[in-house]
């Protein structure tokens, strides 16, 4: 896959191309950095359609050690042979 940078220069340029992945706070709540994403659970509801939990971590360096916090629920739809989000429960806390 072949990554480009993006000629957005502002949050309301993402919105205005519809592109909710430039407005980050839907998927963690917040701008800070995260280090990474975890894969909690995935559940398929029929062969077209799968619910997945993920959770963000930061990792201490000096402990080596990750600390989760927060959590998404994503539902996704299959559409031919591609699997698309449909929608973004965000910031959910357990």
């Amino acid at each position: 896959m072949d990554f480009q940078k993006t000629l957005f220069t502002d949050l309301d340029d993402y919105e205005k191309a519809n592109c909710d992945f430039g407005n980050y706070y839907r998927w963690i709540g917040g701008q800070e950095p995260i280090d990474g994403i975890k894969i909690d659970s995935v559940k398929f509801v029929n062969p077209n359609s799968v619910l997945v939990t993920i959770s963000y971590f930061d990792i201490e360096p000096n402990k080596n050690k990750k600390y989760h916090w927060g959590k998404n629920h994503l539902s996704l739809i299959k559409i031919d042979d591609n699997w698309f989000i449909d929608k973004i429960d965000s910031w959910v806390n357990k």
